[in-house]
């Protein structure tokens, strides 16, 4: 005898009805109002890339309804411009569109908002501590989606104990460093840029307190360092010690990670040891002296400073790290000869702060200038002198 009900007809639904038997059935019939589409939708894009904005209207009794549109945010009326072709966006835009059919009904008013905002330029995490050749796992990735298999990728070696790894593209990440998927750490987040060092992170690279060391020996051919009393990071090991790592013309080096001071013995594979020693500042020890500057590099210099013709061509940087006293001071063999000093980030871009000539002799180039324009972090310094380079790291802290 009654009931609720909805009837779909006539390309939409009525509301809510109720009916007995008494009433008729109602029925909506004549000219309905246009429908209206757009693609793409709004949503967030990329600064740089131009967005297409296409408006679709159908109506049942007009085949080609007048579609009119606002980029102001403003509403669309009658009189607002008509829409022909795409709409071309490149920056923060509401597109508000209205469409009307020929006995003027309106369909209803759309909106959609397109947002541009810069592309993420990546970030850039390092570590530092007791994995020797670390790896970094990664997942989580925001907003572009890297993914890698466990335990990871490697890292880059950058010096002096730290390790990086660039992710294109990420603002944030979940990770975790391993040695080669052993002694990992545990779950870690970071958002930008940072450095991983005995468990904390910092937003700036921390001031290192690595003590380096420099062993050189005519007659030792596999020479190993044991060390004992390392203060203060309590660093041990057991005889004959560790391996030391080869530098230049017959040199060995090692470095002990946040220590000031050690006691210290030199060995052939535990052969031939040297007596107990200690040392508390970088040192090179040769033929039983410990020395502040590389032996050899002063005897070099002392050669070519007595004669009048410089024997070779050399760069040396001082203090290292840097400060506003620091200088590039290069010894140079040859009259009229073309210089070119450069630092150059980790990311390959370089400052150059020095392009001239210069005859024999030692030339000295202050770094007051550019050092106040370096950010924290690890740098080379490049001197060219006639084409021919040489490289050395800096840190600037």
């Amino acid at each position: 005898m009654s009931t609720n009900y909805i009837i779909n007809q006539c390309g939409g639904q009525t509301e809510d009805l109720f009916l007995d038997s008494q009433m008729p059935v109602p029925c909506t019939t004549g000219n309905q109002a246009p429908s209206l589409s757009v693609s793409p939708v709004g949503g967030e894009y990329t600064i740089g890339e131009t967005v297409q904005v296409s408006l679709t209207a159908t109506d049942s009794s007009d085949s080609n309804p007048i579609i009119r549109y606002t980029v102001d945010d403003s509403t669309p009326t009658s009189s607002s411009p008509i829409y022909n072709s795409p709409i071309t966006i490149t920056t923060n835009t509401t597109v508000k569109a209205i469409a009307f059919d020929a006995e003027g009904l309106a369909s209803n008013i759309i909106s959609e908002t397109y947002t541009f905002t810069e592309q993420s330029s990546g970030m850039t995490v390092y570590y530092k501590g007791n994995l020797t050749n670390p790896s970094i796992y990664f997942w989580n990735t925001n907003p572009a989606s890297l993914t890698t298999s466990w335990p990871g990728e490697n890292m880059t070696d950058i010096g002096n104990g730290w390790f990086s790894y660039t992710f294109d593209g990420v603002d944030c990440t979940n990770l975790i460093f391993s040695n080669n998927g052993a002694n990992q750490t545990a779950d870690l987040q970071r958002c930008g840029d940072g450095w991983y060092s005995n468990g904390t992170w910092y937003d700036e690279q921390p001031n290192s307190n690595d003590l380096k060391v420099y062993f050189k020996s005519d007659s030792f051919s596999d020479p190993e360092i044991y060390f004992w009393n390392t203060s203060p990071s309590n660093l041990t090991t057991s005889w004959p010690g560790e391996s030391m790592q080869p530098e230049a013309n017959g040199w060995y080096s090692y470095t002990f990670t946040d220590t000031n001071c050690a006691n210290v013995i030199f060995s052939n594979n535990g052969n031939s040891q040297t007596a107990d020693l200690s040392r508390c500042s970088e040192g090179w020890y040769y033929n039983g002296t410990w020395y502040d500057q590389n032996p050899n590099t002063l005897s070099s210099r002392n050669i070519t400073l007595n004669n009048t013709k410089f024997l070779s061509n050399e760069m040396l940087i001082y203090p290292n790290a840097l400060n506003e006293k620091s200088v590039v001071e290069v010894t140079n063999s040859d009259d009229n000869t073309l210089i070119k000093i450069e630092f150059i980030n980790i990311y390959g871009t370089s400052q150059t702060i020095v392009d001239t000539k210069i005859n024999s002799g030692i030339h000295k180039f202050k770094l007051n200038e550019i050092q106040d324009r370096l950010a924290s972090g690890i740098y080379f310094c490049r001197v060219t002198l006639n084409g021919k380079s040489m490289i050395k790291k800096v840190i600037k802290k």
